[in-house]
């Protein structure tokens, strides 16, 4: 898990990674990300769970939930293929991005 911090109390990006065989890495991914997103303060994760639950199979797919920009995605063709879960807080205005 990666935290970026910006000029706000909470995460402005937050990013899940799994590493494996696409399926694998996104049913990983599903197992630890409420546990995960309860420590970043992430609301509403359960909804965000639900949505990850349903891209089993997809290779990207992106959502709003709250206040967060949700994107996931698979890497198959890299030197570390996975599943990674993207949050962005639509509420940050300044030094938002990942880098």
């Amino acid at each position: 898990m990666q935290a970026l911090i910006g000029s706000q109390p909470r995460p402005a990006v937050l990013s899940l990674q799994a590493t494996g065989v696409a399926a694998e890495a996104t049913t990983k991914l599903t197992e630890f990300a409420p546990d995960a997103l309860e420590l970043a303060h992430v609301n509403p994760r359960g909804q965000i769970v639900d949505w990850l639950k349903q891209q089993q199979g997809k290779a990207s797919g992106t959502t709003t939930a709250g206040n967060w920009t949700v994107e996931f995605s698979t890497e198959v063709d890299s030197e570390q293929p996975g599943a990674i879960l993207t949050l962005t807080d639509k509420l940050c205005k300044v030094n938002c991005g990942a880098e």
